[in-house]
């Protein structure tokens, strides 16, 4: 589908789903290593990245993909249907895409110049965790990342943190927050909703919140994240 097919298309319904506040709309396929799509409200437009996979979707699909990512714009919540025909077309899309080629998880060590996610992971179990959670494989990333701190991947069972964070000078309970945030990703799995999955439940978040000066470590990251 040519871009300005797809922009016609977005503005279509744009235009005929939701009813107030038009923009001219920007929409253009995007290289992007996940089936993810990008939507940004700025001053003078909207703008979105679709995923080059979807070239060839369905004019449906990317009509229900519209739907999705400007009711995110739009504050509006009742789109289910085109949720449910564009999460099943994504779980077909993804038996056609090459397998993933992960890194060796040998190339991920825990053990970094100043830190030792190891050691913090097993502290970290027993004083929340009563020591229940499984150890993964644990690492630091081997790319500098200042948008992903860390994450946890579940199929490889992988925790990872950012590699800007084991230097000099790093409070130890910045990491120490980091590593737990990912250990909640362990007890509380994403789950679906309404067709929709969320990465970040109501309990996990609550849970978050209860971590020693929680408000203290967000302000401290936002301070000095760009800094590092």
């Amino acid at each position: 589908m040519p871009n300005n097919h797809l922009e016609e298309l977005f503005k279509s319904v744009q235009k005929n789903y939701f009813k107030k506040n038009h923009k001219n709309i920007n929409v253009e396929y995007y290289p992007f290593r996940s089936l993810k799509h990008t939507i940004e409200w700025t001053p003078w437009q909207i703008r979105i990245r679709i995923n080059q996979h979807f070239i060839n979707a369905p004019n449906q699909i990317i009509e229900d993909l519209a739907i999705i990512l400007l009711a995110k714009i739009y504050k509006v919540k009742n789109i289910k249907e085109s949720r449910k025909r564009y999460n099943e077309y994504v779980e077909k899309l993804k038996e056609s895409l090459p397998v993933k080629k992960y890194n060796r998880l040998d190339s991920y060590k825990a053990e970094g110049r100043f830190y030792d996610l190891s050691r913090i992971f097993q502290q970290l179990n027993e004083l929340y965790f009563s020591n229940g959670l499984k150890t993964p494989v644990l690492g630091w990333s081997r790319m500098k990342s200042y948008r992903r701190l860390g994450f946890y991947d579940k199929e490889r069972d992988l925790l990872v943190i950012s590699r800007i964070f084991d230097q000099r000078g790093i409070p130890e309970d910045i990491i120490r927050y980091l590593v737990y945030h990912e250990m909640l990703h362990i007890k509380y799995p994403s789950i679906k909703k309404n067709g929709r999955r969320i990465i970040h439940s109501k309990q996990f978040r609550e849970t978050e919140k209860q971590y020693p000066e929680y408000e203290d470590i967000q302000q401290w990251l936002k301070r000095n994240i760009r800094r590092l």
